[in-house]
């Protein structure tokens, strides 16, 4: 079964990048958080040891600073909502209607989050959703910048 990150990204409602960032958070929080192990044994990406072979705590505990920065540099609304969806697997509509807002307002908000966590993360590749995909209705064109703001 599809997570609902994972629906969106084949939906093309966000991009690969997107993808990528919500899928990295989701590691960490999953051997970080929740102690849970790679089957490889491998460290996650942007995880280093501590010299030799790390133990499993270290693994652990160098995994949850990661994603404890990553949450920091998203700050609480928005972390809010990329947790959700990307750890606790909740699909948008739900989250939505926890927070008492506007499905398109919250799918919004994660779409910007996963750009900063994108950015986080250093990683490369467009935002653009492919041509013609996503879900139904119209996309939100750009945001207009406040006076001043380049």
């Amino acid at each position: 079964m599809q997570s609902p990150l994972d629906r969106l990204a084949a939906r093309g409602t966000i991009s690969p990048r997107m993808h990528s960032a919500g899928q990295r958070l989701r590691g960490q929080f999953e051997i970080g958080v929740l102690g849970a192990r790679d089957r490889d044994g491998e460290l996650p990406p942007g995880i280093r040891g501590t010299g030799g072979v790390p133990t499993p705590s270290e693994v652990q505990l160098e995994t949850l600073r990661a994603y404890k920065s990553a949450m920091r540099c998203l700050g609480a609304h928005v972390g809010a909502v990329v947790e959700a969806m990307c750890c606790h697997e909740q699909d948008v509509t739900v989250i939505a209607a926890r927070q008492g807002r506007i499905r398109d307002k919250v799918m919004g908000v994660l779409e910007d989050g996963l750009k900063t966590l994108a950015d986080h993360y250093r990683l490369t590749g467009r935002d653009d959703p492919a041509p013609g995909a996503g879900e139904a209705g119209p996309r939100r064109g750009p945001r207009a910048r406040a006076k001043g703001v380049p």
